[in-house]
C-alpha cells in the first residue's frame, strides 16, 4: 500500500490532491494544492499558504507554470526529490544501515 498518493483534477491541470498515510490516525491525510490558472505561487488549505519547494513551509517559493505540465507532476517531482535527500542524510547519519 503506498504511503503516498497524488491526485490531479482532470478537468483543471493547476489543482491536484496529495494523501498522505496518517500513522497516529490510521487513515490518509488528504491535502489539496492549487495555482493560479495561468502559473505562479502553489498554495495548499483554506487560506491559501504558499509550499516551498520539496513540498517544506520555509525556502524558495514553490511555482507551477502550465508548460511545466499538470501541478500533479510538479508535487510528484518534489516528493520524490524530498524523500531523495531524507534517504541521503539518513545514509550519511547512520551508515551502518546501509545494508551490505
Amino acid at each position: 500500500m503506498p504511503r503516498t498518493r497524488f491526485a490531479a483534477d482532470p478537468h483543471f491541470p493547476h489543482r491536484a490532491t496529495v494523501s498522505e498515510w496518517d500513522d497516529l490516525r490510521d487513515e490518509y491525510v488528504e491535502t489539496e494544492y492549487y495555482a493560479p490558472p495561468n502559473g505562479g505561487y502553489v498554495r495548499y488549505g483554506i487560506d491559501g499558504r504558499q509550499i516551498c519547494e520539496g513540498l517544506c513551509s520555509s525556502g524558495p517559493t514553490l511555482l507551477w507554470y502550465p508548460a511545466d505540465g499538470p501541478l500533479v507532476d510538479v508535487l510528484r517531482r518534489e516528493h520524490r526529490r524530498t524523500q531523495a535527500q531524507v534517504l541521503r542524510w539518513y545514509q550519511r547519519d547512520y551508515p551502518w544501515a546501509r545494508g551490505a
